[in-house]
This record gives C-alpha cells, sequence and structure tokens, in this order.
C-alpha cells in the first residue's frame, strides 16, 4: 500500500510540474499582450482580455478558466495557479516581460474588471474614416470582418493600397487609424524591406549599424520604436 501512495505521489507531482509550466508559457504570453495592448495600443484591458488573450490561452485546457490578471501603473501582470509573470512598459521601447513578478502585483479576477476599459462584445462596429470601402471591394471587407459562429477570426483592420494610393480602408472599434497594432513578423519583413530599399538607394550598406544609420541619416527613432514596440 506504501508503494501505491508514493506513485500516487509522484503523478500528483508529475501533473504539478507539467501544469506549471504550461501555465508559465501562458502567463507570459498574457502579461506581455496585456501590457502591449493597453500601453502600446492603448486599448481597453478588457477589450484585449476578450479579443486576443483569452481566446489562445483557451487552446490550452484549464489555462484561461484559472488566469487572473492586473494592470497597476505602467505593469501588467499576470497568474495561472503557481505560475505568474509580468511586463513593464516603457515609452520608446514598448513591453518588457520579466522573469517572476512580485507577489504585491498578483491579483484576483475582480481586479481585471477594475483596469481602465470598457468590456466589448465580438459583434464590434466597425468604421470607414478616411477612405470608405468601394463597391468593388465590399464583398471582400465584409467577409474579413464577418465573425464565425465559434470565433477566432477576430479582424481589426484591414488596409488596401495600390501603387502607393490608400484605396480603402475598415476598422473594428475601439481601434482606429491612430492605433498601433503589433505586426509580429510582419516587422521583420517590414524593415528588411526597408533596408533593402535604402542599400539599393545607395543611402545604407549592409554591413552598417540599422541604427546609427538611421540616426545619421535624420530618421527619427520613434518612427520605427513605434513599429517595432507594438
Amino acid at each position: 500500500m506504501r508503494w501505491f501512495w508514493v506513485a500516487v505521489l509522484l503523478v500528483v507531482g508529475g501533473v504539478m510540474v507539467v501544469a506549471h509550466s504550461a501555465g508559465k508559457i501562458g502567463v507570459g504570453y498574457a502579461a506581455k499582450q496585456l501590457c502591449s495592448g493597453v500601453f502600446v495600443s492603448e486599448l481597453p484591458a478588457r477589450f484585449v482580455l476578450d479579443h486576443d488573450i483569452e481566446p489562445r490561452l483557451a487552446t490550452v485546457p484549464l489555462l484561461s478558466e484559472f488566469l487572473t490578471t492586473h494592470v497597476n501603473g505602467v505593469t501588467a501582470s499576470a497568474r495561472v495557479l503557481t505560475a505568474q509573470a509580468s511586463a513593464t512598459f516603457r515609452a520608446g521601447y514598448g513591453c518588457t516581460l520579466h522573469g517572476e513578478v512580485d507577489e504585491n502585483l498578483a491579483a484576483d479576477s475582480a481586479a481585471t474588471e477594475a483596469t481602465p476599459g470598457v468590456a466589448l462584445m465580438k459583434s464590434q462596429t466597425v468604421t470607414e474614416p478616411v477612405a470608405p470601402v468601394p463597391d468593388t471591394l465590399a464583398a471582400i471587407f465584409d467577409g474579413a470582418f464577418a465573425e464565425p459562429p465559434a470565433g477566432g477570426r477576430n479582424t481589426l483592420a484591414m488596409v488596401v493600397m495600390h501603387r502607393g494610393q490608400l484605396v480603402a480602408e475598415r476598422y473594428a472599434a475601439p481601434v482606429t487609424t491612430a492605433t498601433r497594432l503589433q505586426g509580429w513578423s510582419m516587422n521583420k519583413s517590414l524593415m528588411a524591406s526597408f533596408v533593402g530599399i535604402q542599400v539599393a538607394k545607395g543611402k545604407m550598406a549592409l554591413t552598417d549599424n540599422v541604427a546609427a544609420r538611421l540616426k545619421a541619416l535624420g530618421v527619427q527613432a520613434k518612427t520605427f520604436a513605434g513599429l517595432s514596440e507594438a
């Protein structure tokens, strides 16, 4: 009987280790996304949770159910059972994820509701502030913004450019033309394209330090900091 309970304890311990490891990934993502969404994109915390964090954590059983978050000053924190993490915003640099979070930053689910912003449902209000969608593109835009019954599309913005001209644009409230949205790996592609164009123009060399060369060219660092931090 003794060995039976030893085996049970080992199994429970193993499950806890796995759960903690999975939780660390979840809280790391949640803290960073909440920080970026609130402080960089300036979106309501509840909106970021509903449209980004919770749908993604829902792919792993129990993560979203046990998730609690808090925004305090310029820091966003997240907890799932024994796993916790925090991310801090610095103007011009974006949000930095920390390995551990102070116990004072952890909060229960009620704190999440107290964070700035308003709750928004999946049925979003779309706006066309500058370049309304022409009839020839209306069906494409409507399809992109239509949310399937099971959710998961979550289109926030759509812009069409042709030969350097803005043809059409649409945004899902509270996103506007001024909202800085995360570009993920697109940022790397855009920066690589920009550098390639400057090399082709003879303004840069492949061996140049990009940040130093941009500064020498008189390009404001905030222009590119906004791209990377969002």
